[in-house]
């Protein structure tokens, strides 16, 4: 820190930077495994007959991505609820881990210290936001894929 180098505590909620650690720590393996689950259901459409009538047709490899994605929305927002789900649970630990005081490091410390009502309080927001992505995903699916509504 002599030669003038900024110090930056990672650690704590003191700054309004700490949250950083937690946030990148919370959010690489949701975007790994979107990625790769995305990529798995792309190579799986590569064989459909509509792929190759798009490439037939001379549309070139970007509109042959679009259908591609478009036919992979059901598997890809089926993930989505899965990967809120990760993101909750590891909520506690990776605040409690990083020093961050937010509602998963106080409801761990509810659950641990026994107090029911504080846990139950902090537990129905955790439980309200998983509600709410699976009412959207499934809200998504019903608009997205029209054959899906039959």
């Amino acid at each position: 820190m002599q030669q003038g180098l900024p110090y930056f505590k990672l650690y704590g909620h003191e700054n309004w930077y700490s949250f950083l650690l937690p946030l990148i720590s919370l959010s690489v393996f949701p975007f790994l495994h979107m990625s790769r689950f995305t990529s798995a259901a792309l190579e799986n459409e590569m064989g459909e007959e509509y792929v190759r009538t798009t490439y037939a047709k001379g549309l070139g490899d970007f509109k042959a991505l679009l259908h591609m994605l478009w036919n992979c929305w059901s598997p890809i927002l089926n993930q989505a609820q899965l990967v809120m789900l990760y993101i909750l649970s590891s909520l506690p630990i990776i605040e409690k881990l990083a020093g961050y005081n937010g509602a998963g490091k106080e409801l761990l410390f509810s659950i641990t210290s026994n107090d029911e009502i504080k846990a139950l309080s902090l537990m129905l927001p955790f439980l309200f936001i998983m509600f709410i992505t699976i009412i959207l995903s499934q809200i998504a699916k019903f608009w997205l894929m029209p054959k899906g509504r039959a």
